[in-house]
């Protein structure tokens, strides 16, 4: 706002200038022709750190060093002025220009306007508004330094950010920023992004499914996770995970990640687990055809233990062989990452890859002790069952990253003890991959309850795997723990499938079964109810 002389023609009242002149925040100073203090207000008095007139009443701005010459030779042919200044109490010390108790510095906003009382072309007075602004300032450097560290840390995270404006309610989202790691993972430089709109720069994001993520969060300000999914259309092709919130500012915001390469590796894993499954079926199919011929009760346990030892030595030599293959091929991909910028994002697939070797090798184990099952009765001890589910829960969630679940226990104690062995983990892990494996929704919801009940006057601790899959026919509820019957719901392809669960569970001298999640429904998902005597 431009300031002029002022020509004061009409007095208002005293009393009111009197009352703006006492409470008004602004620092006023009231200077005679010559630049003579003749008075100064409250707010005036604080800001240069004086209590009382008689501190400062041989002030003259003429004299004053923190006002620029250039201003004083302005001032003296009647021109007002206005401007922003450090001012210095040291210098008003070093100068006796009046007492004060500060020292240092301060930012002040100033304004001189010489006025005209007497005669139109005649200085009377000169009136001076000063307004402490170092708070500001010092506000102005914070906000600076925030947008700075923010920049930096914007242009140097990993992750790829974009800040999107809103356009006609939510229809369309233009690009506002983009991050220098969203311009790599999508191959565009920011510069030809800016104020375009989304869906004419990735055209499939609604069949993407992000679209409608944009459009919530817009409603309802609540942050989503869009899981991982496949991006393409004529320009790119790549997995992304996505991460949608909105600002106070009403700017929506996507920090996404390039995962196709992890993806590509899940991809392959899961071939090799569907190798090993294949290979498990077809050791079985030999099994049970070479059992189909047995007749009577000692060919019937001549063949039993052929069956036995030729199930270990095949499939101990087959899946030795495959499981090799899988360890190479990890250690391949380590050798080939190693300096990478990839190979953090790789580690944990690595490490995955080791883990289901390493459970293959277990496997190979178990397999040779559990066909002594019906032969030796191996040594069971007093076993806490939550210990040993919380360890399956924590695998299944390294094994499947990739798939949003939500796994709960839900228990009224903290341990619940049973006797049973190593096999007891094995059990869990079926359990557990079965409800993950056999479930076409977005989301898998896992519930475990586990309580004490009572049956035939024993104790049981008594745990119900719950989960939201596709269901099993009332028809097909007796058969799935029968050998033979994985295709219904079995394992992956490394686990002992249910017929051996059941096998493992009545050695422990315990009960499954399975029921209908919702009564009635099998749609809804299953119930897999298992029955263990309660260790004292």
């Amino acid at each position: 706002m431009s300031i002029s002389p002022n020509r004061v023609t009409d007095k208002a009242p005293n009393e009111i200038l009197d009352a703006i002149f006492s409470t008004t925040p602004i620092g006023i100073k009231l200077c005679d022709a010559h630049g003579k203090l003749i008075k100064i207000n409250r707010a005036c008095l604080e800001i240069l750190g004086t209590s009382d007139f008689k501190e400062i009443k041989d002030y003259d701005i003429f004299k004053d060093p923190n006002i620029p010459e250039e201003y004083l030779a302005k001032l003296k042919k009647g021109e007002p002025v206005k401007y922003e200044t450090l001012y210095s109490f040291d210098l008003v010390k070093d100068l006796n220009l009046y007492k004060t108790s500060k020292k240092g510095e301060i930012n002040i906003d100033v304004s001189i306007i010489p006025l005209f009382l007497d005669k139109p072309k005649s200085i009377s007075n000169y009136l001076i508004q000063v307004e402490n602004i170092s708070e500001r300032i010092r506000s102005k450097i914070r906000l600076k330094e925030s947008e700075e560290k923010f920049r930096e840390l914007f242009n140097n995270i990993s992750s790829g950010v974009a800040i999107y404006e809103v356009v006609n309610g939510g229809k369309d989202f233009n690009f506002k920023d983009l991050n220098l790691a969203g311009e790599k993972i999508d191959n565009i430089q920011k510069e030809n992004l800016i104020g375009k709109s989304l869906l004419k720069t990735f055209p499939t994001v609604k069949k993407f499914g992000l679209f409608k993520v944009f459009q919530r969060v817009w409603k309802t300000g609540k942050p989503e996770h869009h899981p991982s999914a496949l991006y393409k259309d004529n320009r790119i092709e790549g997995w992304r995970e996505n991460y949608v919130f909105k600002l106070s500012t009403g700017e929506i915001v996507a920090v996404y990640d390039d995962i196709t390469e992890r993806m590509t590796v899940l991809e392959k894993l899961k071939k090799s687990e569907e190798n090993l499954r294949k290979l498990n079926e077809a050791l079985e199919q030999k099994v049970q055809r070479r059992t189909n011929g047995s007749k009577g009760s000692e060919s019937r346990y001549r063949n039993a233990y052929e069956r036995s030892d030729f199930y270990k030595e095949l499939f101990a030599h087959d899946i030795g062989n495959i499981l090799q293959v899988i360890n190479s091929s990890a250690e391949i991909i380590q050798h080939y990452f190693k300096s990478s910028e990839k190979s953090v994002d790789l580690a944990e697939i690595l490490n995955m890859i080791k883990e289901q070797v390493m459970k293959g090798k277990k496997l190979i184990s178990n397999v040779h002790k559990l066909s002594d099952l019906e032969e030796i009765n191996l040594s069971l001890y007093k076993i806490d069952v939550i210990h040993f589910l919380e360890q399956a829960i924590i695998l299944m969630q390294k094994i499947h990253r990739e798939r949003d679940m939500d796994i709960k226990i839900k228990a009224s104690d903290e341990k619940y003890y049973v006797f049973a062995n190593e096999f007891l983990e094995d059990l869990f892990d079926n359990l557990l991959i079965n409800a993950i494996k056999y479930n076409d929704n977005t989301r898998n919801e896992i519930l475990i309850k586990i309580s004490k009940a009572k049956k035939y006057n024993r104790n049981y601790i008594k745990m119900e795997f719950l989960d939201n899959g596709i269901g099993i026919e009332d028809q097909r509820k007796e058969i799935i723990f029968q050998r033979g019957n994985r295709e219904i719901k079995g394992t992956k392809g490394m686990g002992l499938g249910l017929s051996l669960v059941k096998k493992i569970v009545e050695n422990y001298k315990g009960q499954i079964w399975v029921e209908d999640k919702v009564k009635g429904d099998y749609s809804k998902g299953s119930n897999f109810v298992l029955m263990l005597p309660e260790a004292d």
